[in-house]
């Protein structure tokens, strides 16, 4: 799976005050709760079982075949409400996985950069990484 590889990648690039967990319970209305693929909060060292949008300062999905409409409709409509700044969207497509990086602006994600296919992945916010998706995507297959 491409979220443990990224997540180590986030790791080494996240600034003090910043966390990277994988699939936590964020609540993002009463009584609603999601799990992303990754989040990164802003409150390391906390042990929570339900984390508060409040305390996450980026959502990263990664979309797989059965999960694209959920995870490009529902789940970044529901993470902009509960007022989450940062959204990350991975695509595993056929040609090489692609990104989508999202900020929140006024109650709604605006796209504010892309990695497409063979491109590297470059985030400014709420950290600053580079990854090449197709690198860490063939480094989660195994061989044939």
């Amino acid at each position: 799976m491409l979220s443990p590889l990224l997540r180590a990648r986030c790791l080494r690039s996240v600034t003090h005050g910043l966390q990277v967990f994988e699939a936590i319970n964020v609540r993002v209305a009463p009584g609603k709760i999601l799990i992303p693929d990754l989040a990164v909060v802003t409150n390391p060292g906390d042990d929570l079982t339900v984390w508060q949008p409040t305390g996450v300062a980026m959502i990263v999905e990664i979309t797989s075949p059965g999960s694209v409409a959920f995870d490009r409709a529902i789940k970044p409509e529901l993470y902009a409400r509960a007022g989450i700044p940062h959204h990350l969207r991975i695509e595993l497509t056929r040609v090489a996985p692609e990104g989508a990086v999202y900020r929140l602006e006024r109650g709604r994600y605006v796209e504010v950069g892309r990695a497409l296919p063979g491109e590297t992945l470059r985030l400014a916010e709420p950290f600053v990484v580079e990854a090449d998706l197709a690198v860490l995507s063939t480094a989660t297959r195994p061989l044939a």
